[in-house]
């Protein structure tokens, strides 16, 4: 019985990557044994090894929040950006005006 379950349907990115001969016959002997695309087997693979490590998955959990947190601090600078920004063109824009139009 396949250790990687069926192929859903999805929204997908692509990565590009090489693999030694040895390691892409089996890869493709898997798909054969599964019926499943190189694709599919690929990603229930990291997905298990993602999952079994068990070192990874707290790592993984710091990285997310350390993000949010870079995130949260990048919309902040881009919110006074562009409230700057924004206040800047307006007077751009006075400036620029016919002076016999105001």
């Amino acid at each position: 019985m396949p250790l990687i379950e069926s192929e859903p349907k999805g929204r997908w990115t692509h990565l590009r990557f090489q693999i030694d001969n040895e390691t892409k016959q089996d890869l493709l002997l898997y798909c054969k044994f599964t019926t499943s695309t190189p694709d599919w087997v690929i990603r229930g693979a990291l997905k298990l090894l993602f999952k079994s490590d068990p070192e990874f998955m707290p790592w993984r959990e710091q990285q997310k929040l350390a993000t949010v947190e870079i995130i949260k601090a990048e919309a902040a600078k881009l919110g006074q950006s562009a409230a700057s920004s924004s206040l800047n063109s307006v007077g751009a824009v006075a400036k620029t005006q016919d002076p016999q139009k105001r």
